[in-house]
Order: structure tokens, then sequence, then C-alpha cells
């Protein structure tokens, strides 16, 4: 309890509280199963979580951060059309390695995942001029990776503190890697996608996380309840 009430006054939300207490639980109970230590066996009392709402870059903002592109350059151009045509995550896409790029197929195999399970996304035609354009730099670069950083890639923090400059600059209300990763589910899960389809290209370890983003389409869904109702034209005739 103690341990849970200093956890809490450094601002913690109960859902990161309680993954540090199960990982706490985890490692005395490894650590008693190699007799390092004698700690006899304890329940933790989780915390309530709150349900995490899910925030996506809206219309308008969108619309701006497309109509500035052209003042960006053809990187970070590339970065942010990736992010929402794709929704892979930030350090996802800074490990991609030029070998993995198929432009034949328009694929990307992404070694490098926050799951540990490798997973292919798919990228539009509309990209490929961007693509090629960066590899050619990453290539003169002799980099392995497609955003090359020194003798390595791109920082993860470095693409972050990219989005909140232009978001800043822009006065945009939320835009972000992850909240763009939400927009690009929601779309397919809005346009009518198969959900373990979308479970696949998002890299979901379960169909649970998948499935919260359900919650947000379910206005979109009673609009269409309400449009292409039977009854309504049953009432007509």
């Amino acid at each position: 309890d103690n341990f849970t009430s200093k956890l809490l006054l450094n601002n913690l939300k109960n859902v990161s509280v309680n993954k540090k207490l199960k990982n706490l639980k985890y490692m005395l109970k490894t650590l008693n199963e190699y007799d390092l230590i004698d700690f006899p066996d304890f329940k933790i009392k989780r915390l309530k979580e709150e349900e995490t709402k899910i925030e996506i870059v809206n219309n308008n903002d969108l619309k701006k951060v497309i109509s500035y592109l052209p003042s960006l350059n053809h990187t970070q151009q590339l970065i942010i059309l990736l992010l929402i045509s794709t929704g892979i995550r930030r350090n996802e896409l800074v490990h991609i390695q030029i070998e993995n790029i198929d432009l034949n197929n328009n694929s990307i195999y992404l070694s490098f995942t926050k799951t540990g399970k490798p997973r292919f996304c798919f990228i539009s035609e509309d990209l490929k001029s961007l693509l090629i354009k960066q590899i050619e730099l990453a290539s003169k670069k002799k980099s392995i990776f497609l955003f090359p950083k020194g003798t390595s890639h791109l920082s993860a923090d470095a693409i972050t503190s990219f989005f909140e400059k232009l978001k800043n600059k822009l006065g945009l209300k939320a835009f972000s890697p992850h909240k763009l990763r939400h927009l690009y589910a929601t779309q397919l899960l809005k346009n009518g996608a198969d959900i373990m389809a979308v479970k696949e290209l998002l890299g979901h370890s379960s169909l649970k996380i998948t499935q919260k983003y359900l919650d947000y389409t379910k206005d979109d869904l009673k609009d269409y309840n309400n449009k292409f109702n039977p009854l309504k034209d049953l009432l007509k005739s």
C-alpha cells in the first residue's frame, strides 16, 4: 500500500501503477523461485482503471497539415504520410530498413515491432516518389535504415519533437504519431474493414485492444441504423 501511495504521489495514472505493481510481483516471484529471496506469496490490489479515451486528429487539423506539406522537406512529408496511411508506431517507423521495402508489391516488412512479431504494412502509389527519394538519400549515407541519423536511425523522440513543433506552428488541437494511428484504425473500421484485418494491420497483440476503436464508431453505427433501418421503409408503405 505504501508503494502504491508513493506511485500515486508522482501523478501516475492507475493503469501505470497497476503495470508497475504487476512487474514488481513478477520480479519478486521469480527471485523467490530461484531461492534468491524468501518472500511469501501475496495478492496485489489493483486500482480501478478509467477507460482510455481514444483521441484522433480531426478533419480540420488534418486538412491544415496536408495543406502545409509543400512547405516541408521530402523526408518530413514522407514521415507524416506514412504514419497517416499505415498506422504504424513511431518506433516501428524509424526502424524501417531499406532492404525490407518492396516497391513492386507496395509493401514494407516491419522486422522491428512493439510486440516482437514482424508484420507487413502497405503503401499507396502516391507515396512512391517520396519513398524513392528517401531511399536514395539513405543509400548515399550508406545507411541500412530508411530514416538515417548518424551511424544509426532517427530516434522516436525526434519524431515526437517534430510533431509537437508542427502542432504549435499550425495551432492544431491534437496531433501526434499515435493520434494518427488512432485515425488510421477508426477510418478503416468506419469504412467497413474487418476487425480481424485491422488487428493484424495495427499489430495488436489481442483483439481486445482493437475493439476499443469500435466504441469510437458507435455514433456512426447509430446513424447507419437510423438511415438504413428496414422499419423506416415499412412504416412509409
